[in-house]
């Protein structure tokens, strides 16, 4: 496996694209990007490899934009809060602070509110939608994504990372980057990686990458997971590079989110390195020229010392990576006044309050706008679905930047959404609003037939817990929370509480 280098004074920086492609489905015919446009001429040279990739689509962006094991940035599932790293500096940072200029276009899978939307994570401009099958709650409601432009003819060098999904297809990247290299005759480096991740986690998936450049390619590197592209990347643009790590870490991670972390320090854990694998800190096996041997697993008593150095390396990660997993991922909030910030139950962390029956609400992310959808139509038209549906709700962390009012509002769909049919089912049937920051509990009475709810409060600096949910729409008293609100700093601290329900 190798990766290229430019050959180039220090000065020299090149532009440089970071490519996410999908692994074709069996049967698809695909024109690889080495064939397509101004790519296929002489002038371009390419080097190609194979490497392992992390399970999921947070995963490998993670690993690509923090070159470390994404549970080492407390990721571990796509579709729910856990997909956002913590607060880090990513390559987009890195590549800015030594005067690129950074754009992001496509899958996005780290979350879509500051702090840890595409802005916030170093690019200078983004155009992107959340990395799902299908549109999520945090996706634009009935907008469609446009394509790419990207800029040209800049006197700084351009760092672009494009991730394909489905609002931007294979075919649209290449186009689009053929037409983009064409118009600017400078050096050039395009780095991708194609990878592909099943349904049944694994510690790792194979994937392919190719390096491709206008210039001469110098230099050979072993690239044996997505995070040694970040490596890649780094030197292309002559910034300082960490050496290697004598062991790998994968994690199958993807645990259910009510599952204690701790029960997963071992479980599905792989501590790999030159000659000896670690799987679920119990199972030793062979490992050589970087493959490992499951057929060929080894008595961990014969091999006692080498046993009792991979845990004490595991532990060492532990520890480090411990931490971020239990960070609470916060969105910031009120860094300027009147920034309004918009959360979605695709991001709820698990209910804070009792329910009527005095246990929990149920929790779990709610991920795609049709399924909200149909489960708002089914309480509206089958009385029965209504009678059978639990209590549901959940909560998010929040940073209040600062002291101050803030306002809150929160709906069952987008307040913006157009679609007449949408903002029928979003009418509350009366009942309680209830929003609760902190410790502090707010209780307003609906009005039926309005589609939000609006409270202003005062809340003091730092991190604490949101959550906003209503009685009346469910049967008996059960709760139901609000998949949407919108919250913002309207200005300093008062002594009074307004409320009001929103038509």
């Amino acid at each position: 496996m190798c990766v290229c280098s430019f050959a180039r004074a220090e000065s020299l920086r090149p532009h440089v694209v970071l490519i996410q492609l999908n692994e074709p489905a069996v049967g698809d015919k695909v024109e690889p990007l080495t064939k397509v446009g101004v790519f296929a001429s002489d002038a371009w040279l390419s080097q190609r490899g194979e490497c392992r990739v992390n399970p999921g689509r947070s995963a490998i962006q993670t690993a690509l934009l923090f070159g470390t094991s994404p549970l080492q940035q407390g990721v571990v599932h796509d579709l729910d809060w856990r997909r956002k790293p913590v607060d880090g500096e990513t390559l987009a940072d890195s590549l800015s602070g030594v005067g690129y200029q950074t754009y992001f276009y496509g899958a996005w899978a780290l979350g879509a509110a500051a702090p840890y939307d595409p802005e916030s994570r170093g690019f200078h401009q983004a155009h992107y939608f959340e990395a799902g099958e299908e549109d999520t709650l945090t996706d634009a409601w009935g907008t469609r994504v446009a394509q790419p432009v990207l800029i040209k003819n800049t006197k700084k060098p351009i760092f672009i990372h494009m991730a394909e999904g489905r609002h931007l297809s294979r075919e649209m990247i290449f186009q689009t980057l053929a037409g983009w290299v064409k118009d600017n005759q400078q050096p050039t480096v395009v780095v991708i990686l194609e990878a592909g991740v099943g349904s049944k986690k694994k510690f790792y998936y194979p994937a392919k990458w190719v390096c491709l450049s206008n210039q001469n390619l110098s230099d050979q590197l072993d690239v044996n997971a997505d995070w040694d592209l970040y490596r890649v990347v780094r030197r292309l643009a002559a910034l300082d590079v960490e050496p290697k790590l004598d062991l790998a870490f994968f994690h199958r991670a993807n645990w259910p989110v009510h599952e204690s972390i701790e029960k997963n320090r071992h479980r599905g854990s792989l501590v790999l390195g030159q000659d000896l694998a670690l799987i679920d800190g119990l199972h030793m096996y062979r490992v050589k020229d970087s493959i490992l041997n499951f057929n060929e697993s080894l008595d961990t008593a014969k091999y006692q010392q080498d046993h009792q150095a991979l845990l004490a390396a595991h532990g060492k990660w532990w520890r480090m990576t411990g931490e971020n997993l239990y960070n609470p991922r916060a969105f910031d909030i009120g860094s300027k006044d009147h920034q309004v910030v918009r959360l979605t139950a695709l991001d709820w962390q698990m209910s804070k309050i009792r329910d009527s029956e005095n246990g929990r609400p149920t929790t779990s992310a709610m991920v795609y706008q049709k399924y909200l959808v149909d489960i708002l139509a089914g309480l509206k038209n089958d009385l029965e679905y209504k009678n059978k549906f639990p209590a549901y709700s959940g909560s998010w962390a929040v940073h209040m930047k600062r002291p101050g009012r803030y306002k809150i509002t929160a709906s069952l769909l987008p307040r913006d959404t157009k679609n007449a049919s949408h903002r029928n089912l979003m009418k509350l049937e009366g009942g309680n609003a209830y929003i609760r920051l902190g410790d502090n509990v707010a209780t307003l009475r609906v009005t039926k037939g309005a589609t939000a709810i609006t409270l202003q409060t005062d809340a003091g600096a730092g991190i604490t817990d949101l959550e906003c949910w209503f009685t009346g729409q469910l049967a008996l008293t059960r709760e139901l929370g609000a998949f949407f609100v919108e919250i913002e700093r309207v200005g300093d601290r008062k002594f009074d509480l307004q409320a009001k329900p929103q038509d």
